[in-house]
């Protein structure tokens, strides 16, 4: 930042507005953890995927026709020809059903290989059907190729057979059904009266027409299936040795185990900055609060870096009278209030550092004593003896006596600083970098925010000793 302006105002956003600079703090913050975690499973995902036990895939296609599963609903003399159902064909969702039947799963458990529970069974039995197709793709998963082809084979085989038993029962009940519709039809037929009947008797031989028109579809329908052969199905590829394992889908794996790993590197990363942590540098800070950070302090050199100059500046362009320093703790800011209070003395305004204390006594000290180099600056310690009414008055007493007042002494989480905040034109908060808390600096920036006049920015200082 150029020496001769202060930073600038902060931007006031809507309190459930999240910057978009946060994200990528928070993704450079924990980049290790977001690099290491995914690339270690990963690796660990690739791994369980190449040492996993070989397995091998043995396919048979067969060809299930379709058949249908009832004759339908035929109409009756009274009824209406919307009644009427078609016959319901079998589907493919049936023909998969059979597949995994227990009549199935009962023979492929003879085959050595396949010992299980039957759930375990259906799970290394796969059926893919090609689009418009009727043909069965019927997979089994086996340890070793011939286990693997011996065991399509057998579902090949057991599916049929199932399937051929299936189809007679349900044929034969057709029939059945069919038979006994054309002797209900046959004993209608004969209560109606002859053909040559009179002409008052039109509406007896229009029925008997009807009737005899069902009789030739159900004669029909029996001559279909005692004439058809019954479609049990085929097997038009039957199964062969596999040549090669089946895919373990490393890439899978890879990205399974990727994924996994940035899930739990941000559920980790999230847990520690919810943490509360001790202030270190800016992006502890920054972490919590958005207002914008002037520098570094020290208490031997307190404008190391020209934090206090640039924050002079700022206190000459908004025209500041009264400036609050408040310190996380207390006596952080002292050192860049006795700074900023040289530095505007020497910019040729009268200046007054006021510190105020809990315990002391009233008295003044001149620039001879507290800065021998200036002659224009003066320090005053009070004792707050009244609460609100003796901070106004100290204030008040102390603008009248100089053009700007530098104010520090109380604590950043007490109430002594919010009414200062009040009375004051500019609010800079000092935090002691390595024993603050950034949760508790947040906190009473949040407060000022709401109570008082937000805080223009912040300063981290470095504790005495260092």
């Amino acid at each position: 930042m150029p020496p001769g302006r202060g930073p600038r105002e902060p931007v006031v956003r809507d309190p459930d507005a999240v910057p978009l600079t946060r994200y990528a703090r928070f993704a450079r913050r924990h980049l290790v953890l977001f690099c290491v975690l995914p690339a270690l499973f990963g690796a660990s995902g690739l791994l369980v995927a190449v040492l996993a036990p070989k397995s091998y895939v043995s396919t048979v296609n067969v060809l299930a026709p379709r058949v249908p599963l009832h004759i339908g609903q035929l109409l009756g003399p009274g009824d209406d020809a919307e009644d009427t159902r078609p016959p319901k064909p079998s589907t493919v969702d049936t023909e998969a059903q059979l597949v995994r039947s227990d009549e199935v799963i009962e023979r492929l458990a003879t085959v050595p290989g396949f010992r299980g529970s039957p759930r375990a069974l259906r799970e290394r039995v796969t059926i893919t059907v090609p689009s418009n197709t009727r043909v069965l793709e019927i997979g089994v998963r086996a340890p070793t190729p011939e286990q693997a082809r011996d065991g399509a084979a057998i579902v090949g085989e057991s599916y049929l057979n199932l399937r051929h038993q299936i189809l007679g029962g349900v044929r034969q009940r057709n029939r059945e059904s069919l038979a006994r519709r054309e002797s209900v039809l046959e004993e209608q037929l004969k209560t109606f009266p002859d053909e040559n009947a009179s002409q008052s008797q039109l509406t007896a031989r229009t029925r008997r027409q009807a009737v005899q028109k069902q009789l030739k579809e159900v004669r029909n329908q029996l001559s279909a299936i005692d004439g058809a052969d019954l479609e049990s199905g085929e097997i038009i590829r039957y199964a062969s040795l596999p040549q090669r394992t089946e895919n373990r889908r490393r890439d899978v794996a890879l990205s399974t185990g990727a994924a996994a790993g940035l899930t739990l590197a941000l559920g980790i990363a999230l847990l520690r900055d919810r943490r509360p942590r001790r202030v270190r540098d800016e992006e502890s800070v920054v972490l919590r609060t958005d207002i914008p950070v002037f520098g570094r302090t020290a208490p031997d050199e307190a404008d190391r870096d020209g934090t206090c100059r640039r924050l002079r500046n700022l206190v000459f362009d908004e025209e500041a009278r009264c400036v609050l320093l408040a310190g996380a703790p207390a006596g952080a800011a002292l050192p860049a209030a006795r700074e900023l209070a040289r530095l505007c003395a020497n910019g040729g305004s009268s200046t007054m550092l006021l510190v105020l204390r809990q315990d002391g006594a009233d008295g003044d000290v001149q620039t001879s004593r507290a800065f021998p180099e200036t002659a224009n600056c003066v320090r005053r310690t009070v004792r707050i003896t009244d609460g609100d009414r003796s901070l106004r008055e100290a204030v008040d007493r102390a603008r009248a006596e100089a053009e700007i007042v530098i104010v520090t002494g109380p604590e950043l989480a007490s109430v002594d600083t919010l009414t200062l905040a009040t009375f004051c034109d500019l609010t800079v908060v000092v935090a002691e970098r390595g024993t603050t808390v950034d949760v508790e600096v947040a906190r009473g920036i949040a407060v000022l925010a709401e109570t008082a006049v937000p805080a223009r920015g912040l300063i981290l200082a470095e504790p005495a000793g260092r």
